[in-house]
């Protein structure tokens, strides 16, 4: 019998939730912002070399997360970037550079708790800066700031709620039970849909 192996974004993302994996946060993000589809397509590139797949994003983390803690250094130091590259490849590494200066833009968790209705909203034209914020929320959220979160997310195109609230529950789903979740998810169809799949423990 042959078994095939095909690792999914969503597996990834349910391995580190569960298993609560250290990863780098600029990493996950980077991972989840809807541009990076052929780290899961099991397809190697047509030259030999560095490539990404899911283990070598792993690498990647393991070397951003050493770069940060000793160093305190990030990508755009050239001896990161090169070991960087080394693992998932010099285009996931560029790819990679450009999301950090992109994500550096963007709020913070602990802003948006702060002022949820003032809060900077990321580029209407931008999808990938719009899912960096909504992994980021959903990431992080606390049942008690669950008001605040849900009052930003709203903020943003409507389309983004469904993911926002797949990585909110597929990291802690007790949050389904909060009032101001089960509030929103009334008042939109597709997140409702998203929320009925949890079954109570």
């Amino acid at each position: 019998m042959e078994v095939n192996y095909q690792p999914t974004r969503e597996g990834f993302n349910k391995w580190v939730h569960k298993y609560n994996v250290d990863i780098h946060e600029g990493v996950f993000e980077w991972v989840n912002n809807g541009e990076n589809d052929d780290i899961f397509s099991g397809d190697p590139p047509e030259k030999q070399g560095p490539w990404g797949t899911a283990r070598s994003v792993m690498t990647m983390s393991a070397l951003l997360n050493a770069a940060k803690r000793q160093f305190m250094l990030d990508i755009n130091n050239s001896v990161v970037f090169a070991n960087v590259a080394g693992a998932v490849g010099v285009g996931k590494a560029s790819s990679y550079a450009e999301h950090e200066k992109m994500a550096h833009m963007l709020p913070t968790y602990d802003e948006v708790v702060q002022s949820p209705t003032r809060a900077k909203l990321p580029p209407p034209d931008r999808s990938d800066a719009i899912m960096v914020v909504t992994h980021r929320l959903a990431n992080k959220m606390k049942s008690k700031d669950a008001e605040k979160v849900v009052t930003y997310v709203k903020r943003l195109p409507k389309a983004f709620g469904v993911p926002f609230v797949k990585m909110m529950l597929a990291r802690d789903r007790d949050l389904f039970l909060n009032e101001h979740v089960g509030a929103w998810s009334r008042e939109n169809a597709d997140v409702l849909a998203v929320v009925n799949t949890i079954k109570v423990k």
